[in-house]
């Protein structure tokens, strides 16, 4: 935000990869007008969902265990949330590796910010005035997003785009097929 206003940047385009989307919703929030487009990249599925009980429940047991052996809990956290069937094991392995180096308490306390975050979206996201452009890896997930939250919390509209067969990371995996699909966000965007 604050490059943003010191580039005196008046036309931008927000793109966001996983939990970086709720960033770029509290980034819209502090200057909505020097934003003329909003790009979620394989994030926002559940916008505006809050967690039951029971679920922060099992989430915060989690991440005691996580706490307890971070190397092999994010190894696992990795190979169940964030690949398809077909991502390749260089992108597995890298994934993988960049996860267990990362500081325990930081990544911890990241994971366990992001499951509370449904609260703020519901306030942030209906202040869009641009529609959310969403580029969603499909993971073997159907739906692929909670279309019942978008019609209610995206008020200025929202689009999907869709890059098959790919988990979390679309752009290392299909970076031809997420070219295409960003391009196609991008040019459905009218400048101000």
């Amino acid at each position: 935000m604050e490059l943003i206003r010191e580039l005196k940047l008046d036309s931008v385009i927000l793109v966001a990869h996983s939990m970086s989307g709720n960033i770029a919703l509290h980034v819209y929030g502090k200057i909505p007008e020097r934003i003329i487009g909003f790009v979620g990249v394989d994030n926002l599925h559940e916008l505006g969902v809050d967690r039951t009980r029971e679920e922060l429940e099992q989430a915060n047991a989690y991440f005691e265990h996580m706490k307890d052996d971070f190397p092999n809990q994010s190894k696992e956290y990795a190979l169940k949330n964030l690949f398809s069937a077909t991502t390749p094991d260089s992108v597995k392995n890298k994934v993988i590796n960049d996860f267990g180096s990362a500081d325990p308490s930081m990544a911890i306390s990241t994971l366990q910010s992001l499951i509370l975050e449904g609260e703020n979206e519901k306030l942030l996201a209906p202040k869009l005035k641009v529609p959310m452009l969403l580029i969603l890896s499909d993971n073997g997930k159907i739906p692929l997003t909670n279309e019942a939250s978008l019609i209610q919390y995206a008020k200025a509209g929202h689009r999907i785009y869709t890059v098959k067969g790919t988990g979390h990371y679309p752009m290392v995996e299909a970076p031809e097929e997420f070219n295409r699909q960003l391009e196609a966000a991008l040019n459905s965007i009218s400048a101000k």
